[in-house]
């Protein structure tokens, strides 16, 4: 049943990398960050709770529990996408989360679940290579190939999410100068990756399957209120106005993204039950090669021959380390 593994997978990539679109044909001023993500958050949560007309709710507690973890861990890697960029730039900052993200899903598959890799060395390599290809295809979409002639356009590119998530909330934020939030910037980032690496780690104490999405679903209407305190409190505090909600503008392409989302959470969880962590989550990161595209094809957001050069090498480099995962990353004993 591998091969289902691979399909969700796939469908997560696509849904990763494909989420940010509605945010994209938003009419007016791009949406305040946090507002877009409540109302996706609205739709996750709804749709979410859908899945109990199929599954029912054979859920306990504990299973409970754990998709509140769930759902905190990825309201704190939103927050911390937001820090990250401010301080480090997009470029640095989502090649740094994602390849951090790889990374710790990586290690929880062999050091918490007992995953043994047909060949950890080869694993380990396969990392690397997708990770050598990430960065370059962020630096591809950012100002640092561009000549000072156009460095005023805003060329930056379409990401996807998983991690991917992130750019479509933050692509409006400027980096801060200076070495010392460069350094904060990258350290967030990578802790940025944690947390979005471990997202899905409670699921593998939960029921097995897609009811997983409900009990995430939960989690997230649990812990939603509070990361919005966080976040408009700090307006209240520095007494700045608070940010539109326009829920006629802002509503609709909102709910789409987060429809979409969750379709590749569910594949995510699909792809991590079948090939594990080791290769099911990381194989969803190529996201990034669907947000490229998109930004690529339909909003020519990547110009230039260096860059599209860049971003041809660094989507092989990505395809390369993808299918060196699959066949090296998986479980011996699967």
């Amino acid at each position: 049943m591998e091969y289902l593994g691979y399909i969700a997978a796939g469908v997560a990539a696509f849904c990763f990398g494909s989420f940010n679109l509605p945010l994209k044909y938003t009419k007016g001023e791009e949406p305040d960050a946090m507002v877009y993500q409540l109302y996706m958050n609205v739709a996750i949560v709804l749709q979410s709770l859908l899945f109990i007309i199929v599954y029912g709710f054979p859920f306990s507690q504990f299973d409970i529990l754990l998709g509140v973890i769930s759902a905190a861990l990825w309201m704190a890697s939103s927050l911390m996408a937001i820090i990250a960029v401010q301080r480090a730039g997009l470029a640095i900052a989502q090649g740094m989360w994602s390849a951090s993200t790889i990374t710790v899903s990586f290690l929880w598959g062999v050091l918490v679940f007992d995953t043994v890799p047909v060949s950890l060395p080869l694993s380990i390599v396969a990392l690397g290579v997708l990770g050598v290809g990430i960065v370059g295809f962020s630096i591809s979409g950012s100002q640092l190939l561009v000549s000072k002639e156009v460095e005023s356009q805003d060329l930056a590119p379409l990401a996807s999410d998983s991690e991917d998530h992130y750019k479509g909330e933050v692509e409006h934020i400027q980096p801060d100068k200076g070495s010392k939030k460069l350094i904060i910037g990258i350290i967030v980032a990578a802790c940025l990756g944690v947390t979005n690496g471990s997202m899905l780690a409670p699921g593998k104490f939960a029921p097995p399957g897609l009811v997983f999405i409900i009990v995430f679903g939960i989690g997230l209407a649990v812990v939603t209120p509070f990361y919005s305190v966080l976040y408009f409190g700090q307006h209240y505090f520095r007494k700045s106005k608070l940010p539109s909600f326009d829920p006629r503008r802002i509503a609709p392409p909102g709910i789409a993204s987060g429809i979409l989302w969750n379709f590749g959470n569910g594949g995510s969880i699909v792809a991590t039950e079948y090939l594990n962590f080791t290769v099911g989550f990381p194989l969803t990161q190529t996201a990034l090669l669907v947000g490229g595209f998109w930004g690529l094809v339909l909003f020519k957001e990547i110009t230039g021959a260096k860059r599209i050069g860049l971003y041809v090498a660094s989507s092989m480099a990505i395809i390369g380390g993808a299918i060196l995962l699959a066949l090296y990353g998986q479980d011996i004993n699967s």
